[in-house]
């Protein structure tokens, strides 16, 4: 949608000289946008062992570590003051608002924030008084004003105006005037730390030095004491949805109900006495932030440490706020901002009696028991998310380490392990191995045809038991001792066999290899999917997702889109999309998005990813064991990784929430701000900057965009999770353009409406036919002046454009590129950056960035760091490179830092370089 500049900005060329930021603040006042109404708050019923935490300081772009406020506005930002400065976040970008940008504000130490009925922005600072935003024009409350105190501690609104806590005195504004409050008006104390408004309408006051206060009519100024609380020192007021009024103070916590009152302390379970803020939920909960102890939450009188049984900061904390989502924000003295959220996926793991963290194999029996084979602690059977039973070497199982699971007709429970084949029926295990027939004890598939013969694949070829009997199919069958990864009987009841070497169609007891690869090459096999038009789709180690249908072969991979090249496994849903597990966690693919890029329609397609951002413990799957995923009688999804079991509703996952909706923040022509009202731009601008956004904070780090520029781009730019929100273009051409954007969260779905600025660049006036005469007289006069004072001319910048570039241009750059990555290995350089990397393919950098974005589908350091990580993948299981400690390698491989490396390691592969080196060697 167009941004629109309020009528209360007079004149908007007085803008061009101030900063972006400052324009951007402007901007966010203005922007009118339907928020969808709030979501639901964490669940009473979860643990809170299972909640997400996550942090944000210093090193994502807060000014400083100290958060001492949190709210979210009505378009949707979440906006946290800090010691350094007002700042708004949009998920992903933090945007800072101090004296050095922002100009109207007199102080960077921001204390209090508030939004009113009106949608105006109300600052509070320490020693800079009062601040209020509303439609791009700032005004100030001091003493000057009228205000009791610059100090501002606290905020609260009413039906009879903004009630601003100082620490001399309390004061109202109502129709921008400004009315103080103090002990003689019946205030137990000035020196005022917090405001609330009880469930009777009567306003509450806590205060530093005399308790708490109510004012029953705001007419008459007259306040009393409240009888109930006897504490002093007031840090913290609340009113729950029931009435309930929460009083912190430095000895515990007050709450008083239908006239009584009860106290908490450090002997009913607070971690520290000193309370210093509170936050009523929706869903019932009361989380209290402590000036030592960090977070803590009080549910159904019982005290919960969230630092202890959570994970959360152990930290003072300023400031605690839920939003429309229903995630709790914290503002922390060093921690900076906090946010608790609950997790979409859950988690089948140790803490539910799991033997072992890392999962091969997960079946759900027709019992409805689940089956959970780990990597090293057996079987474990579970029922309502607990284990119940485990079956290891004591069982009769002669391996613990479990690699796949069947159940036959006839109820026997089939058992792969690394050591031999098991059969449990009616509690007891029949084991199966070389000595009886099977070509390895290593057993790695199993199938159960239509005709009730058991298939066997192992590390070294393919079995059939039937009426007892195991026949091994080996070389002089033509299969081989290919190492068996799955196998699938066709709706035609032929078996397709997959092996590290290929996909194998085993007819009539021939097997026929099929060639699935575009190239010609067979793929390392992991998994067979068949749909209900009899379309194969096969999952490969490394070369993506390749359909296969009457020798017409389709193969999807980074490239199109795909999350990881690496695919586990294959799961239909009932409504036909398809649920792929990597080494980047569980991604949902939909079958219209995979038509469409086989014909052509779109060039790649949108999936949404599931990882530790919905709540699996680590992205990691497991592809070593089958089923490597599993549907549940109640539509349920069971993954196994390396950390548990991934418990996926596809139900609740689909249906959940509405695309985020783009954002233009602002625009800039060669550094100066361009205003809605003011977008004739004279002359020929050589850079046009357009910055852009889309608000969800439940998945930010997987928005992505499209955007083009109509009068100049023929199709849409795609940018990919993560990338830099900015649009460029170079030397425009003199017309009129409309910029457009949209933007897709997670779940996939493309918000179409988007948002869109439009205008025009004029031409500049040596081409305007009336200004020609006057032009070429200044024109000779200034030719003559130059003939004495001749000049050094500035060179014209080189002309790019960000229009796609010609397909001949791009397959020139492709090849120089690859050479230089994979041949000359210019990664391995840590100084190396995308304006060094463009210079050596000789291309604008801009240009090498978008080719990067369209063709890889990533930004320019996850591309280059792509490279580097391979790199120390091969050199840390390398026996050549054994002696080299981590560091050693990260600096061999281009990064300059231990940190950087374990961070974008971890990213691409789901393990740490140490646990891939132990993993691996």
């Amino acid at each position: 949608m167009p941004f629109e500049i309020d009528a209360m900005i007079q004149s908007p060329r007085d803008l061009r000289g101030g900063s972006a930021a400052a324009v951007a603040l402007t901007l966010f006042c203005v922007l009118s946008l339907d928020c969808p109404p709030p979501a639901h708050a964490l669940d009473p019923a979860l643990d809170p062992a299972g909640y997400i935490i996550e942090s944000w300081g210093l090193g994502e772009g807060l000014p400083q570590n100290s958060v001492t406020a949190v709210i979210q506005t009505r378009d949707g930002y979440i906006w946290l003051g800090t010691h350094s400065g007002l700042v708004r976040f949009d998920g992903q970008d933090f945007s800072i608002f101090n004296r050095w940008n922002t100009p109207e504000l007199r102080s960077d130490r921001i204390t209090a924030l508030h939004e009113d009925e009106e949608g105006s922005l109300w600052v509070g600072t320490y020693g800079g008084g009062l601040h209020m935003l509303r439609g791009g024009a700032w005004r100030a409350y001091t003493e000057h004003e009228g205000l009791s105190n610059d100090f501002v501690t606290s905020m609260g609104g009413g039906a009879h105006g903004l009630w601003v806590g100082t620490e001399d005195g309390l004061n109202r504004i109502a129709g921008g005037d400004v009315t103080s409050f103090g002990t003689w008006h019946g205030l137990s104390g000035n020196s005022i730390t917090s405001i609330a408004r009880g469930a009777d309408g009567r306003l509450i006051v806590g205060t530093l030095d005399g308790g708490v206060s109510l004012l029953e009519n705001p007419d008459s100024g007259d306040f009393k004491p409240h009888d109930r609380i006897d504490a002093r020192a007031v840090t913290a007021l609340q009113v729950d949805g029931a009435g309930r009024l929460y009083v912190g103070t430095l000895r515990g916590l007050h709450v008083v109900s239908n006239g009584d009152a009860r106290r908490y302390s450090r002997e009913d379970g607070l971690p520290g006495n000193a309370v210093s803020a509170l936050m009523a939920s929706e869903n019932g909960d009361v989380y209290i932030g402590l000036a030592a102890g960090g977070l803590c939450l009080l549910r159904e009188g019982e005290v919960i440490d969230l630092t202890e049984r959570a994970g959360f900061p152990d930290d003072p904390v300023h400031a605690v706020y839920e939003d429309r989502d229903g995630s709790v924000w914290a503002g922390c003295e060093t921690s900076g901002l906090v946010r608790i959220k609950a997790p979409i996926v859950d988690m089948i793991t140790t803490r539910n009696g799991l033997t072992g963290d890392e999962i091969r194999a997960v079946l759900e029996g027709a019992s409805g028991n689940l089956w959970i084979g780990t990597a090293e602690g057996g079987l474990c059977m579970v029922q309502e998310g607990r284990v119940v039973r485990v079956l290891d070497r004591a069982d009769g199982l002669p391996s613990s380490s479990i690699l796949c699971l069947l159940e036959d007709r006839s109820g026997t429970l089939w058992i792969g392990t690394e050591g031999c084949l098991g059969a449990l029926r009616s509690g007891t295990i029949r084991t199966f191995k070389a000595g009886d027939g099977l070509s390895s004890n290593e057993v790695t598939a199993l199938l159960e045809d239509r005709s009730g013969t058991l298939w066997i694949g192992t590390s070294r070829g393919l079995n059939r038991l039937r009426d007892g009997v195991i026949r091994a199919y080996d070389r002089t069958t033509g299969l081989g001792t290919a190492c068996i990864r799955t196998l699938l009987e066709s709706e035609h009841g032929v078996l397709h066999v997959g092996t590290r070497e290929g996909l194998i169609k085993f007819y009539d007891h021939t097997p026929l290899p099929l060639c699935i690869n575009e190239e010609g090459i067979e793929p390392d096999v992991l998994c067979i999917h068949e749909d209900a038009a009899g379309v194969l789709y096969i999952g490969t180690f490394g070369n993506g997702l390749v359909r296969y249908e009457e020798n017409e072969v389709t193969v999807y991979t980074n490239r199109e889109g795909l999350v990881d090249n690496h695919v586990f496994s294959i799961a239909e849903d009932t409504a036909g999309d398809f649920w792929l597990t990597s080494y980047v966690g569980v991604s949902r693919i939909r079958r219209n998005d995979l038509e469409a890029v086989r014909t052509g329609a779109v060039s790649r397609l949108t999936p949404a990813l599931y990882d530790e951002a919905e709540g699996l413990g680590n992205r990691q799957c497991t592809y070593e064991g089958e089923p490597s995923s599993s549907w549940g009688r109640d539509g349920r999804l069971y993954c196994p990784t390396v950390e548990g079991t991934a418990v996926i509703d596809p139900v609740e996952l689909c249906g959940a929430g509405t695309p985020p909706q783009a954002i233009i923040e602002r625009m800039m022509a060669d550094d100066v701000p361009v205003l809605e009202g003011d977008s004739d731009l004279p002359g020929s601008p050589h850079v046009v900057q357009i910055s852009f956004t889309a608000l969800d904070f439940l998945a930010p780090g997987k928005v992505r965009f499209e955007y083009k520029l109509e009068g100049f781009d023929e199709d849409w730019s795609r940018l990919g999770p993560g990338s830099p929100r900015t649009a460029y273009y170079f030397n425009l051409d003199p017309g009129e353009y409309v910029f457009r954007v949209r933007a897709a969260g997670n779940q996939g779905i493309w918000d179409e409406t988007g948002a869109s600025f439009g205008f025009r660049i004029m031409k500049p006036l040596y081409k305007q036919p009336v200004l020609y005469v006057a032009i070429l007289g200044a024109v000779a006069a200034g030719a003559a002046a130059y003939a004495v004072n001749r000049r050094k001319r500035r060179p014209r910048p080189e002309k790019y454009s960000t229009s796609a570039l010609p397909d001949e241009k791009v397959e020139e750059v492709l090849p120089k590129l690859k050479r230089l990555m994979e041949e000359e290995k210019v990664f391995l350089d840590a100084e190396l950056n995308l304006q060094r990397l463009a210079g050596k393919v000789g291309i604008h950098y801009n240009y090498l960035s978008r080719i990067i974005n369209e063709k890889f589908g990533v930004s320019y350091n996850d591309y280059v760091n792509g490279y580097r990580i391979e790199e120390a993948k091969q050199m840390l299981v390398d026996p050549g490179h054994a002696e080299k400690t981590i560091l050693d390698i990260a600096y061999d491989t281009g990064f300059y830092s231990k940190s950087v490396f374990n961070t974008a390691f971890k990213k691409l592969t789901g393990m740490t370089p140490s646990r891939y080196r132990k993993k691996n060697s």
